[in-house]
């Protein structure tokens, strides 16, 4: 029969049919590939949108890197001021060093000043206090006009010590009224400069007979320094006997002996102290 010869691409033809499909025409084939080529962006489209991205990933990148460039330039310019900062406190460090060590060097200069001023000031105070050493101050002699002070000191002491100055009379440098005059109307002291230290010594040791007079008064001459030194030697001498009534106490000029020992203003004891 003819199905038997029929040939074999005729057979692989059918085969290649599934049922129910209809063969594909050149009109179909033309209207689907027509519809695909619609959907899809041209060449040109294609090359123009590359374009594009590749501008502003260009520009991105340019402004990435003007970034970076100004980041590093602040870090560089950051790196610059701590660098100086450390150099200023380096410096600042051996300023302070210098500083110390010339301000060591003021103390101990004027420490040095310090220690020899107040030798020259003592120095000062005992040469003032031997060129006082022959002075008496008389106190308690009625201020006059035109008095002689000379003679009122001769007088007080005959009448008020007992001492005759006839047979041999004391013998004065000078004597004057201490300091201006008062404006209470009381009498000023009268300071007497002795030419013999023996005169001096003997009118001194006299005082004691003015006990019963408390308003004659005669004391030693002292620069002022010396004078307050003594008011604290003095002061401690009497709380000395009060703390202890047997105790043998002497004040010599600046110095406090105490039994066996010798104090000045800076070394007295605390006990001795006010």
């Amino acid at each position: 029969m003819n199905v038997q010869g029929t040939p074999a691409n005729s057979k692989r033809h059918f085969s290649e049919v599934s049922p129910g499909s209809e063969p594909e025409s050149p009109l179909y084939k033309s209207r689907f590939s027509n519809s695909n080529m619609a959907d899809e962006p041209s060449l040109g489209t294609v090359v123009t949108m590359l374009q594009r991205m590749e501008a502003s990933m260009n520009a991105q990148f340019a402004d990435i890197k003007e970034e970076h460039r100004r980041f590093r330039d602040e870090i560089y310019e950051m790196q610059k001021s701590i660098e100086h900062c450390h150099e200023i406190a380096n410096e600042s460090k051996s300023t302070a060093k210098t500083t110390a060590a010339d301000l060591d060097h003021l103390k101990s200069d004027i420490q040095t000043l310090e220690d020899s001023n107040k030798q020259l000031n003592d120095k000062i105070t005992h040469l003032t206090a031997q060129s006082m050493r022959d002075n008496l101050i008389f106190y308690g002699i009625d201020e006059l006009p035109g008095e002689n002070c000379k003679e009122l000191v001769v007088d007080f002491i005959s009448t008020k010590l007992g001492v005759a100055t006839d047979d041999q009379p004391i013998r004065f440098h000078r004597c004057h009224r201490l300091g201006r005059p008062r404006t209470d109307n009381q009498s000023r002291g009268i300071i007497a400069k002795f030419v013999y230290y023996e005169d001096r010594e003997r009118i001194w040791l006299l005082r004691k007979k003015l006990s019963d007079q408390p308003r004659f008064k005669i004391t030693q001459q002292f620069p002022h320094d010396l004078r307050l030194k003594r008011k604290v030697l003095i002061d401690a001498m009497l709380k000395a006997k009060k703390l202890d009534p047997a105790v043998k106490v002497t004040l010599l000029l600046d110095k406090l002996r105490v039994n066996n020992d010798v104090y000045s203003v800076e070394s007295l004891p605390r006990h001795l102290r006010h």
